[in-house]
């Protein structure tokens, strides 16, 4: 486990305006006949921010290979 149980707590708390917004965006753009097309890629997007932001905000370290 990278985070204690406080951590993600606090982190839960922090970043559910964001999840909110983006849930109701993706909403919004299923919506859309065209614009749903572009779903899957702006959801992986958003998931991968929302995840950095994430770490950043708990000074977890970062460790890509």
């Amino acid at each position: 486990m990278l985070i204690s149980v406080e951590q993600q707590t606090a982190l839960r708390r922090e970043q559910r305006p964001a999840i909110f917004a983006l849930g109701l965006l993706l909403c919004l753009l299923m919506r859309i006949p065209v614009f749903n097309l572009l779903l899957p890629a702006l959801l992986c997007t958003s998931v991968c921010h929302l995840q950095r932001r994430g770490w950043r905000a708990t000074g977890a370290a970062i460790k890509v290979e």
